[in-house]
């Protein structure tokens, strides 16, 4: 006889292996969606306000499932307890309460625009707020993630590799986050520490005299402690005018930081933030070359009320010169080109 390793799937004794397999699976299941649906009863009253109305709806919801069977249980569960977990996370942050937030609002994707159009909001209000900040600093500040910067800059502040200029330029960053009345983890108890520390350690830095009008302005929020929340500020500003481009056809290559320069007339602030980097050989020819390269464009600008297409092609020679195989390089010998052409 002959004995064969591999099973006859059309065989009895196959199905009844495979039915009594289900079965226990099928018994198992349902006794861990017994315990997941206590479990999520208890916990979803003790994290959410029993008498939103949302709440009410998705308690009775869950609820009148107890008793259906396991596929349909497992169909209908599943979607509703991802809603219930997605919907929380971003609802503070769109402004809307959960007991106005519908599932057919959330499926059109309704919240998820009007999400990612509050991080703009936020985004562009903290940079009007104040023009220095960074880019980086401007998206912690639009998204929640004051900590988690710090903590990036102060990894910067602590290399021994970092110039003391890029240190201090670490320090007065954590500070403009902390100081900056459109973030909602605002302290500006921590925003005069980290400045009062910059001015300590960094006397002679190149942005030595923005602490101080820094120290200055939190002395006089100090005199007068009226708090106003950040969602209160955001909620009374006019989104449309905030969000809306403006009417300049800027290069679409600038970033916010030298847009904002251009627009209010920065160019001096921008251009000291942007040597720092460069001047970091720590930072990475990246970085650097992407310093030399927002230079060049603001001087480039015809929008500049200081262009300069000498000093443009200055910055951009200097990126072909020190740093040859960035990834910008190609952009670089376009803007070059472009430059000596409208000679």
């Amino acid at each position: 006889m002959v004995w064969s390793s591999s099973l006859n799937i059309n065989s009895p004794s196959f199905s009844l292996l495979i039915s009594l397999s289900f079965n226990w699976f099928i018994i198992f299941f349902n006794l861990i969606i017994k315990i997941s649906h206590a479990l999520l009863i208890i916990s979803y009253s003790s994290i959410w306000p029993v008498d939103s109305n949302f709440n009410k709806n998705v308690l009775s919801f869950i609820s009148s499932y107890t008793q259906i069977d396991t596929g349909e249980y497992f169909i209908l569960f599943f979607p509703i307890f991802k809603f219930i977990v997605v919907v929380n996370l971003i609802s503070s942050y769109i402004n809307v309460p959960l007991g106005e937030i519908t599932i057919r609002e959330f499926s059109d994707g309704e919240l998820w625009v009007k999400y990612e159009e509050n991080i703009r909001l936020r985004a562009a209000a903290a940079l009007r707020d104040e023009p220095d900040l960074l880019t980086f600093s401007i998206q912690a500040i639009a998204r929640g993630q004051t900590e988690k910067a710090v903590d990036t800059y102060m990894m910067g502040y602590n290399n021994p590799d970092y110039s003391d200029n890029m240190k201090s330029l670490a320090l007065y960053q954590i500070g403009l986050i902390y100081m900056n009345r459109f973030n909602d983890q605002r302290d500006d108890a921590k925003a005069r520490e980290f400045f009062t520390k910059h001015r300590q350690e960094f006397p002679s830095s190149r942005i030595s005299s923005r602490i101080q009008s820094h120290l200055a302005e939190l002395n006089q929020r100090a005199e007068n402690p009226v708090f106003v929340p950040a969602k209160e500020l955001l909620n009374n500003l006019n989104r449309e005018e905030l969000l809306s481009r403006p009417n300049i056809p800027y290069d679409d290559e600038l970033n916010p930081m030298s847009e904002r320069a251009i627009t209010e007339d920065r160019i001096e602030e921008a251009v000291t933030v942007y040597t720092i980097v460069y001047e970091n050989e720590a930072s990475g020819k990246e970085i650097r070359s992407k310093a030399l390269y927002q230079m060049g464009l603001i001087y480039m600008s015809p929008y500049n009320s200081q262009s300069s297409r000498l000093k443009a092609l200055e910055y951009f020679r200097m990126i072909t010169e020190e740093f040859p195989d960035v990834s910008i390089r190609p952009n670089v010998d376009l803007r070059i080109t472009e430059l000596l052409n409208a000679q």
